[in-house]
């Protein structure tokens, strides 16, 4: 029979055994990365990433993530955090990835910078910056939830340095503005600063923009990971006046409620799949009932409440306008080859009469990355696509010249679609799902069939179907 103080060493002995079991079994249901760097060393130095990340780490915690944190850390720090970030994972239902920094983006991938990174010439990328899809093969390598937070959209003089030194290297390490749009496995949502290719801010107050809703945000109750999203781009239009919009790119399959609450009822899984790409949700202040008839209370709203955030642009684009039954569209690319053999290769050619034109993007390489953007005088909506794929001239230049094989739309307000192309010089008409209302449309490339004597790639016609936005 046990006695007093044994009965007392029993229980705690099974209270320090509880507490040692606790966080490691909570630990494998949430786990976060959060990682800000601002002290750079070659760089410009940022004042708010080690805000934002102890902030976001705080926040994280709060509402009960097993957080792995560092701040301004170079790149063998960055390494370490990243692993024990990826030991910790086990079986964790949820991962989370919070980035705020200095990033970039090389031949259409992302890079994170160290506050050491120097870059001073093209083989430094390897050495110096870290890939994005590095965490993210960590977080995809099970089935879970994976939320990726990309506060790393800021203008890097970096970036700039690092391009100067490839001179005529090829495309295959050309450097790009801002972040480029990641592609991602089932079950995964990245949301960016802002949009691709677009630099965000850094503010001026403690946090980013970015970062200020989204700390303003992540811990409501009862709401879903996209609705809090689109609470997120509402107060970051209205934090720049309108000159950033943040971005996402979502794979997930069903509601993601980071907080538990009495309004989870109110976000039911069905709302953000029945309003996009209506307009983002009213600031939290709006009642919950609201948000369970999305269908009349979005597309009853008259189109002026949509921003018309500015579209992608880059230097040296190409655009010409296209006067049209449904108005006046203009038509940008982000680069176009120099005229050769008599023949020009500019973005008219997407919709002028003949199909011996062409446009054909004009950086070293394969174009995977480059892009055409449609600019709409109103807000449309867009139905469908119309595309003749490759250079149309006759089958052997087709041939020659690659063609698209996978292009990704990316809507003005935020939505993506990625389309696969037939390689053939059939017209191709891709219906969307639904419509689309947008004030621009930007095509990226991001795969292609490789010509067989040139790497240029070409579209021989790119047209939108649309419907002015009632």
């Amino acid at each position: 029979m046990l006695t007093g103080s044994r009965w007392l060493g029993v229980i705690a002995a099974a209270l320090v055994f509880a507490a040692l079991i606790a966080p490691s079994a909570f630990a494998a249901d949430r786990v976060a990365l959060v990682i800000g760097n601002g002290a750079y060393a070659h760089a410009t130095q940022l004042p708010n990433p080690p805000n934002d990340a102890a902030d976001m780490a705080k926040a994280l915690r709060d509402i009960g993530f097993d957080v792995v944190d560092g701040i301004d850390v170079d790149r063998r720090a960055m390494e370490e955090r990243i692993r024990a970030f990826a030991d910790r994972l086990g079986s964790a239902k949820v991962a989370l990835f919070f980035y705020a920094g200095h990033g970039m983006q090389v031949a259409g991938k992302n890079f994170l910078i160290p506050i050491d990174a120097k870059l001073q010439k093209p083989g430094d990328l390897a050495f110096d910056a870290v890939d994005v899809q590095v965490v993210l093969a960590q977080m995809e390598a099970a089935q879970r939830v994976n939320l990726v937070f990309l506060d790393a959209c800021r203008d890097n003089p970096l970036a700039r340095s690092f391009a100067s030194t490839l001179g005529s290297a090829s495309r295959s390490a050309s450097v790009g503005r801002g972040l480029a749009s990641i592609q991602s496995a089932v079950g995964t949502m990245i949301a960016f600063a802002t949009q691709p290719d677009a630099v965000a801010l850094d503010g001026g107050g403690r946090n980013s923009p970015f970062t200020a809703a989204l700390l303003n945000h992540i811990r409501e109750p009862g709401i879903d990971i996209a609705v809090t999203m689109r609470r997120v781009r509402v107060d970051v239009l209205a934090a720049t006046n309108q000159q950033q919009v943040p971005w996402d790119h979502s794979s997930l399959t069903d509601a993601v409620v980071l907080v538990p609450g009495e309004r989870q009822v109110a976000t039911a899984p069905t709302a953000p799949v029945v309003t996009p790409p209506a307009p983002p949700s009213p600031p939290p202040s709006s009642s919950a009932p609201q948000q369970q008839r999305p269908a009349v209370a979005t597309r009853s709203e008259p189109p002026p409440q949509l921003v018309r955030p500015p579209r992608p642009s880059a230097v040296g684009e190409n655009c010409a306008t296209l006067r049209g039954a449904t108005g006046t569209d203009r038509y940008c690319a982000s680069s176009m080859l120099a005229p050769q053999f008599g023949n020009d290769y500019g973005v008219s050619h997407l919709f002028s009469n003949s199909l011996g034109e062409a446009w054909v993007e004009g950086r070293p390489g394969h174009g995977v990355g480059e892009w055409v953007t449609i600019d709409f005088p109103e807000l449309r909506q867009v139905r469908a696509i119309i595309v003749r794929n490759g250079y149309q001239k006759n089958a052997d230049i087709f041939r020659k010249n690659g063609r698209v094989r996978r292009l990704r739309m990316v809507f003005s307000q935020g939505e993506t679609q990625v389309v696969t192309l037939q390689d053939g010089m059939d017209l191709q008409t891709l219906q969307l799902d639904r419509p689309v209302r947008a004030y621009w449309v930007q095509f990226v490339i991001e795969d292609v069939y490789p010509g067989s004597t040139y790497t240029d790639t070409a579209l021989t016609k790119l047209f939108v179907t649309s419907d002015p936005a009632q």
